[in-house]
């Protein structure tokens, strides 16, 4: 995507709105450990980021394998 893309401008406009009203964006990384939810049934477990897919999602190695995941499943740890 080029940064003459108005989409491209629009997103960066609203991550920056969101950074500074909500703080900084947390990006994770890999190798990071999070905590996403289980893949079956209810809870959490501990995983470890492995890599960022290009739709945005994140792949994370669990107990139950590797995951996909969105951003706003996973937290810090």
């Amino acid at each position: 995507m080029s940064a003459t893309d108005p989409h491209y401008r629009e997103a960066a406009a609203a991550e920056a709105a969101m950074a500074e009203f909500y703080g900084t964006v947390w990006r994770p990384k890999p190798g990071e450990r999070v905590r996403v939810p289980r893949a079956f049934g209810g809870g959490y477990q501990p995983g470890t980021v492995h890599s960022c897919e290009p739709a945005g999602t994140w792949l994370v190695d669990t107990a139950e394998g590797r995951l996909r995941l969105y951003t706003e499943e996973l937290e810090r740890i």
